[in-house]
């Protein structure tokens, strides 16, 4: 909306409490990130940006090709922020559902 109100499009940007603030997040790595053991539907139970600790649940995996095999609970194995979550839920062994990071600051990104 900002930029639409910067060419004239719009005559007002909008409220700012609309806007969320600019948080940085640093992926931590593919021992961060959370794939699935075995073809499936991929149930969710986190959203981008909630706060996890080590060991929550991530998802859960039905398996659909084999109706014997119990369902699959996913956890995360780091505690961090949430940066990545599939959002298709057919998923393949071995597709990345979802990924944790941590939020660091501009100096600290800056600094490398």
């Amino acid at each position: 909306m900002r930029l639409l109100d910067h060419f004239g499009v719009v005559s007002q940007p909008g409220p700012e409490d609309d806007f969320a603030a600019t948080r940085l997040l640093l992926p931590l790595g593919a021992a961060a990130s959370v794939m699935a053991p075995c073809s499936g539907l991929f149930e969710p139970f986190c959203d981008p940006g909630d706060i996890v600790d080590e060991g929550a649940l991530a998802g859960r995996v039905w398996p659909i090709g084999e109706l014997d095999q119990p369902v699959r609970e996913l956890r995360f194995t780091q505690g961090g922020i949430v940066s990545v979550r599939r959002t298709g839920t057919l998923v393949e062994r071995g597709d990345f559902v979802a990924q944790v990071a941590r939020e660091i600051s501009e100096a600290e990104l800056l600094a490398g």
